[in-house]
């Protein structure tokens, strides 16, 4: 698999302007309910973002290795990009012990992104898919205890 490390490092760059312009939010949910619901409606607004971006890239999979890689990368920023949002919002303590292992488990997932995105950065497909691949290996994880939580369009409706 071919990626152009120049285009995935102008999505690389594009997602760090993204992060940055909403690092200044701040969010006010005093109740688990507000809480939940606004974690619910940062991962409503990100998957349709995910859907257009995984079928355009299985779409070029098999033509089209320079297009497949763009979606990939944009879909690697995409991620990065609700994870921080979603670890931004302040917990209410009721919440804490129940979001804790959810916030390790997405912290772990966000660094096999960055390591991806260094591999295809550097033409380095076969170390890129290795860290996708562990990274693959917590989504389930992470459904599961964002369900549990009672945020399923962060968990299992978004995937």
């Amino acid at each position: 698999m071919s990626v152009r490390p120049t285009r995935l490092a102008a999505v690389t760059a594009c997602a760090a302007v993204a992060i940055a312009s909403v690092s200044g939010q701040a969010f006010a949910s005093s109740s688990p309910s507000g809480y939940r619901a606004k974690l619910n409606g940062i991962c409503r607004g990100y998957t349709p973002k995910f859907k257009k971006l995984e079928a355009a890239a299985d779409a070029a999979a098999a033509s089209d290795s320079a297009s497949f890689g763009t979606h990939l990368g944009r879909m690697m920023v995409l991620a990065l990009e609700q994870d921080y949002r979603v670890t931004r919002v302040p917990v209410p303590a009721t919440l804490a012990g129940t979001m804790k292992p959810i916030f390790g488990l997405l912290d772990q997932a966000d660094r096999h992104v960055m390591k991806a995105i260094g591999y295809a950065n550097r033409g380095n497909g076969q170390g890129m898919v290795a860290e996708l691949t562990a990274m693959g290996k917590l989504a389930p994880r992470i459904n599961r205890l964002y369900d549990a939580a009672g945020l399923r369009a962060c968990g299992s409706k978004q995937t």
